[in-house]
């Protein structure tokens, strides 16, 4: 479904160049969810918002389902963004004073639905992230688990080909993480693609596949907890 060949990043860094990405090669097949782990700085957030075209590298090819899409116009860029990748941060990025239904139905505003349909939509992802009471609720009066909740119904709102999730369960207790793992095992089970950046050992565990990133490389690539 993916494959990035030979990507590199650099970025300027006062007079000198830092390479964040450093001849990274990787394929990710559909259905299929990997976790992404290493220390800070490793370039572990780089490589996801490349997967997720919000960063171009500086060098490389990336394929999505065989599509060259770094040669996309960047309006045509953003329509592809928005219909088939789907993004769950670490900080939820929500409108705070907007509803969850609001909120959640963001994703769909430039799209043909009728707002009947687009409500509908809404409604059916909430249910399968157990919010479906708190739809007229605002966000900012959402839990740190729920606003996440949330976060992941927006992401499928649109039935992405791919989930990219940063850091999901970096701002939650144990109990709120708990039900966010349980979330992505569910929808690995489902089949959906997802990507994970996370410092958890716990949610990396519930993936696939594991890859290791150190100083801008892939260094290790093994199976998973959540391996069959």
């Amino acid at each position: 479904m993916i494959s990035l060949q030979g990507i590199h990043k650099t970025i300027i860094d006062g007079r000198h160049q830092v390479r964040v990405l450093d001849d990274i090669s990787l394929a990710i097949h559909e259905g299929e969810f990997v976790s992404i782990i290493g220390p800070s700085g490793s370039g572990k957030s780089t490589l996801l918002h490349v997967l997720g075209l919000l960063d171009k590298p500086t060098d490389g090819q990336y394929f999505f389902t065989n599509e060259p899409v770094l040669r996309l116009s960047p309006g045509r860029l953003a329509t592809f963004r928005n219909r088939r990748i789907g993004f769950v941060f670490q900080s939820f990025m929500l409108m705070p004073r907007m509803s969850v239904l609001e909120n959640v139905e963001l994703p769909l505003l430039y799209s043909r639905l009728s707002r009947r349909e687009r409500r509908e939509r809404c409604i059916a992802v909430l249910q399968g992230v157990g919010m479906q009471d708190k739809v007229k609720q605002r966000a900012i009066h959402l839990s740190g688990g729920e606003k996440q909740r949330v976060a992941i119904a927006r992401a499928l709102v649109n039935d992405p080909d791919l989930i990219l999730a940063d850091e999901p369960t970096g701002n939650l207790d144990g109990a709120a993480k708990s039900g966010i793992l349980q979330i992505f095992s569910k929808l690995k089970a489902q089949g959906k693609t997802i990507v994970m950046v996370t410092h958890d050992t716990d949610a990396a565990a519930i993936a696939d596949r594991c890859l290791r990133i150190q100083s801008g490389r892939i260094v290790d690539a093994k199976l998973a907890g959540g391996a069959k």
